[in-house]
């Protein structure tokens, strides 16, 4: 069966999320002298470990994770802030990650010529659609779904199947017509396989990936261009 539809993963797939979290931390670190009773880098692994502690706990960042994180790192560091601070690191949390947010180099490209050829674009993302929404608008691909789908407003956590079966019968599209690009085996590749979407999994960056013996995407990639060479020219 031909392919039809093009579902993607946001972070780490279409832009450098990852990647950017350590200016974004390093922002914040210089700009509040509290958290200088450690290392920058220290304070960096610290707010790391949360956040990856919070991502593993709720399957997305939600919007008060962004209080959630940080009242535990202030915990861990046995620190007082006031609520006028903790709500400023919080909106310099978020300010800084839009700033150094990017697209990878060939995205753009990459989904104009998949709208041009007709295909049907879908973005599937875990955490709210508030952030989700903010980080399209900056990168300048808001308008580059036809569908933008996030795991709040489903109720459904991106590790589960039942999502894309979800986003699979509201759309009209059969699975073997999908193909699912992430960078997450746990979020992308596992979920979307198991109800027989093609996966593929991109690597640009050496993002730290869980591991699972039942992580098996169809394909692997390091560029998203490589994608035509997959669903053919």
């Amino acid at each position: 069966m031909q392919y039809t539809t093009i579902i993607f993963d946001l972070d780490d797939t279409l832009c450098n999320t990852s990647e950017s979290k350590s200016l974004v931390y390093s922002h914040i670190y210089r700009e509040n002298p509290k958290f200088q009773i450690v290392s920058e880098d220290e304070f960096k692994n610290l707010i790391s470990i949360e956040r990856e502690g919070y991502l593993q706990r709720v399957g997305g960042m939600q919007t008060f994770a962004r209080i959630e994180m940080w009242l535990a790192l202030i915990s861990k560091l046995k620190i007082n802030l006031s609520v006028r601070e903790l709500k400023t690191i919080i909106d310099d949390y978020w300010k800084y990650t839009l700033q150094e947010l990017k697209l990878f180099s060939d995205t753009l490209d990459v989904l104009n010529t998949l709208i041009a050829k007709k295909y049907i674009t879908v973005l599937v993302t875990g955490g709210d659609f508030y952030t989700k929404a903010s980080k399209l608008t900056k990168l300048g691909i808001d308008n580059h779904f036809k569908y933008v789908f996030t795991s709040d407003l489903l109720r459904q956590p991106k590790n589960d199947s039942a999502i894309y079966r979800y986003v699979l019968n509201y759309i009209n599209v059969q699975a073997p017509e999908a193909v699912m690009i992430g960078n997450d085996p746990e979020q992308d590749i596992i979920p979307a396989s198991q109800i027989g979407i093609t996966t593929v999994q991109i690597l640009p960056y050496n993002v730290t990936l869980s591991n699972s013996s039942n992580a098996i995407p169809s394909y692997k990639i390091n560029r998203l261009s490589e994608i035509f060479t997959i669903i053919g020219n």
